[in-house]
């Protein structure tokens, strides 16, 4: 019991001369001042890292998701000519790394279905090789049935992020 006593009389001396410690100090000091400095630096140093990694795979994946929306609208409009045209033309402005892709029916329409912000190229796909194809492709009913192809978009800005296509188009 007598311990117990001297353990709250030592506790309760220590906190008074902690009181009378902090109720006599009237600013921090310079060490003090210095430590929370550094620490509150090292927070806004790794929360910084994080947000600024986080941008830089946001705009990475959005551009991911543009080309792939790209490659679709170029697949799914040579698909509907392919079906509905008996002939028609696959115009590139060079290849490989074309800007403009433009088609051209038989009645003589002209269209590009490209965008300025890719670079593409279109690879015939037969028998598992892929062999570049001329700047014109003129695709009529007789020659072709099904086209096998590939294309391959790169982001002009950032020519290491790409997107390749293989697909096979036929006519009903």
């Amino acid at each position: 019991m007598k311990q117990i006593l001297q353990c709250h009389v030592l506790a309760y001396k220590t906190g008074e001369i902690m009181r009378r410690t902090f109720k006599d100090q009237k600013a921090l000091t310079l060490i003090e001042l210095l430590a929370a400095l550094t620490i509150l630096s090292f927070m806004i140093l790794l929360v910084s890292g994080v947000f600024i990694n986080g941008i830089s795979y946001s705009n990475k994946a959005k551009s991911t998701v543009m080309l792939h929306e790209e490659a679709n609208y170029i697949v799914t409009f040579l698909t509907k000519k392919h079906e509905t045209q008996k002939s028609y033309t696959i115009e590139l402005d060079n290849n490989p790394n074309a800007s403009m892709i433009t088609i051209t029916d038989d009645s003589g329409s002209s269209q590009v279905i490209s965008s300025s912000d890719y670079r593409y190229s279109l690879y015939e796909n037969s028998g598992g090789t892929d062999t570049l194809m001329d700047q014109r492709v003129d695709i009529s009913s007789t020659s072709a049935q099904s086209l096998s192809f590939k294309l391959v978009i790169q982001d002009a800005k950032n020519p290491k992020n790409q997107f390749e296509l293989k697909t096979i188009i036929s006519r009903l």
